[in-house]
């Protein structure tokens, strides 16, 4: 193993830009629905105020759920570990055990890796953000190590 291995960090969150988009949205919902109420905006119908604020309410409580609610999925490997969070779950292993790496691609996207001792780790896709860098980081810091980098 060289010496000078450089780490490899990935950290994705559950929260992200779409949660505000719900969050925003369900806020000029309501606000239309509040124009609806005051001035009759959309004409003098009940399911326009009535749709405008079960969809802002919905989209707000929504968004706000998801920006509440925060899931992590990271990846750390250094000179010693490879540590990673899944979601819920969490795991590490020693750097020197490792014999393969799988790193697959598309929709079942995971990360499979063989110790020394035969026991096999599955890691989420989520947790790293690009199967080719990981792939290549495999290559140029445990290449020598490996049996299989797939």
């Amino acid at each position: 193993m060289d010496m000078a291995m450089n780490p490899y960090y990935s950290k994705r969150s559950s929260r992200s830009w779409v949660n505000y988009l719900f969050v925003i949205g369900g806020v000029i919902c309501l606000i239309l629905a509040y124009f609806q109420f005051r001035w009759h905006f959309f004409g003098n119908s009940p399911q326009a105020f009535s749709s405008f604020l079960i969809f802002g309410l919905v989209f707000v409580l929504g968004g706000l759920a998801g920006l509440v609610v925060k899931t992590e999925w990271t990846m750390r490997i250094d000179e010693d570990h490879l540590c990673w969070t899944d979601g819920k779950r969490a795991g590490e292993i020693l750097v020197k055990e490792i014999i393969k790496v799988q790193v697959e691609e598309g929709d079942g996207r995971c990360l499979i890796v063989e110790l020394n001792n035969g026991v096999k780790h599955t890691i989420s896709g989520e947790c790293y953000s690009d199967a080719s860098d990981l792939r290549h980081w495999f290559h140029k810091n445990l290449g020598n190590q490996l049996e299989a980098i797939t």
